[in-house]
């Protein structure tokens, strides 16, 4: 079974530089390979060669990452935003993670959340930016359906079946808000009760962010140091 780190650079420069510097990273920390999927402007970009692999054809779109998960030639896959970097040799045991899992994620912390649609009280969502799942039949439809649904919802704006539940100005313009209703809201027809999802390595609250540890997270609240973090998301502008 291989596996592997993906990463997605579309409609800004600043997001293919993105990634090369999270390649240049990966490269320093890990032994698995590295493939891109991008626009095909950028695929003979002088800095893609420090991927193992490029794949041209994304849309020009502000969520092509969406489009390019279907892509992944790999049987187990890390995602990774464009605008995260590695800084651990402990970015190997990412792919330990899965277990028998299809899918885990790291959760959206509700005290940074910068656009939120639950009970911030006592509950917790997948955080979009990274994760690692299993690429059998399931997840190529589940990630084929994340990509449609996104599109349908941008094109759409919205659906009176969400009025009573969602606010629009919080969840537009988000790709979180249908992966929401695709794992959460089980009287939504989105949803996909056959995903057998978790968090990294089933890890409670406090010690999972070190694999995306996200500007505004509060170490003392996460529970580690900055010198456990694994993969640091960083501010794009």
């Amino acid at each position: 079974m291989n596996r592997g780190f993906l990463t997605v650079a579309s409609k800004n420069k600043f997001y293919l530089s993105a990634t090369q510097l999270l390649a240049d990273s990966i490269k320093e920390y890990s032994s698995y390979p590295i493939t891109l999927v991008t626009e095909d402007r950028w695929v003979n970009d002088f800095g893609n060669k420090i991927f193992d692999n490029v794949i041209g054809g994304s849309p020009n779109n502000v969520r092509a990452k969406l489009w390019g998960l279907t892509k992944t030639p790999y049987d187990v896959t890390c995602f990774l935003d464009a605008d995260m970097i590695c800084l651990s040799n402990g970015a190997d045991g990412v792919f330990d993670s899965l277990m028998d899992n299809d899918i885990v994620f790291t959760k959206i912390r509700t005290y940074n959340a910068a656009k939120i649609w639950w009970n911030v009280n006592d509950e917790y969502r997948p955080h979009g930016g990274s994760f690692v799942w299993k690429n059998n039949n399931r997840m190529k439809s589940f990630m084929s359906e994340w990509w449609n649904n996104w599109q349908w919802k941008s094109n759409n704006k919205w659906h009176k079946r969400w009025t009573d539940k969602y606010n629009p100005e919080d969840v537009n313009g988000w790709d979180q808000f249908p992966l929401h209703l695709m794992l959460f809201d089980k009287d939504d027809p989105w949803y996909r009760n056959d995903i057998k999802w978790n968090w990294y390595f089933n890890t409670n609250e406090n010690n999972d962010a070190k694999w995306n540890f996200i500007q505004g997270y509060d170490e003392k609240i996460e529970g580690f140091s900055k010198d456990e973090i694994i993969f640091y998301s960083y501010p794009r502008w």
